[in-house]
């Protein structure tokens, strides 16, 4: 029986004999609305294996049973607990209701194969940096923002120690009786961007593991993200290309300043290139598809 969300419109299967007389109520695993599924009028209604999930007796023939002949197993509740326990992953099993083992889940999925039922949805451990179940195209996401923020901010310390070593030149210059650039015209031009950089690169990372975890929320975030890095890369260059700009003579031609605008523009984009990548891919409507691993 084909069931369809009331609210964001994701379909799926269920099994009629899993429905009981009055109905059933589910939870989309997408949106985690909460709607009754009813028993469609003149539905047979009854489950029944040749093979018992449970005990493992078999019938080793054709003939099928609707209640195990061997250990009391209602075909029709068995398959309601797996179906509704699918739907509403936070729901407790009853207290009569003793956890699968790995030989009972093995056996459970064989007999689904072999009479077509709707396999149930299986929660998917999640480890620290990811989840193994997750589809190649959103781990690839997440481990090519990991391995970007780790360049980026490997970046952002260097280029802060040469702020650090900028310093101590100004103050050693400042103690020979010269000017030099000191506090904050210092820090703007030599200590800014490299900081934020830094600091990008570590909330990326604790971002892109949510990600990897199919946390919902970290779509938003990691969008947000890709916006900062945006912004960041052409923050960097304007204030490179101020400092071009500074360092030019009074007799410096327009060549000078076309070679510091061009080149300024060109690494601009080079900076801005992979978060803009980012957010287009999770504005697209193929990552709209794999919304669903999210909860």
């Amino acid at each position: 029986m084909r069931i369809e969300c009331p609210e964001c419109s994701l379909t799926g299967n269920i099994d009629e004999a899993a429905i009981p007389a009055t109905g059933t109520a589910l939870n989309c695993p997408r949106c985690k609305a909460r709607f009754v599924v009813e028993r469609p009028q003149g539905g047979e209604g009854v489950a029944m294996l040749d093979s018992c999930p449970s005990c493992q007796y078999a019938t080793f023939s054709e003939e099928k049973f609707s209640v195990c002949p061997k250990c009391g197993l209602v075909v029709a509740d068995y398959i309601h607990r797996r179906v509704v326990g699918a739907s509403s992953r936070k729901a407790e099993a009853p207290a009569d209701t003793p956890p699968m083992t790995p030989e009972e889940r093995r056996r459970d999925e064989e007999s689904r194969r072999k009479y077509g039922m709707e396999a149930p949805e299986v929660e998917v451990p999640i480890t620290l940096l990811g989840a193994s179940g997750a589809p190649f195209s959103l781990r690839v996401t997440g481990w090519l923002s990991i391995a970007v923020a780790f360049v980026l901010a490997v970046f952002g310390v260097s280029r802060y120690m040469e702020y650090l070593a900028k310093v101590k030149e100004a103050e050693a210059i400042l103690l020979s009786g010269e000017q030099a650039l000191t506090g904050f015209s210092l820090f703007w031009r030599f200590g800014l961007t490299p900081l934020l950089m830094i600091v990008y690169g570590a909330v990326i990372v604790f971002v892109a593991n949510r990600f990897l975890c199919l946390q919902a929320r970290a779509i938003g975030w990691l969008e947000t993200c890709g916006w900062a890095g945006m912004a960041i890369g052409a923050l960097t260059e304007l204030v490179d290309l101020a400092a071009w700009w500074a360092r030019a003579s009074e007799s410096a031609s327009i060549g000078y300043y076309a070679t510091g605008f061009f080149g300024g523009g060109l690494m601009a984009l080079l900076w801005m290139a992979p978060p803009y990548v980012l957010v287009e891919y999770l504005r697209s409507e193929q990552f709209d598809r794999l919304k669903g691993h999210f909860t």
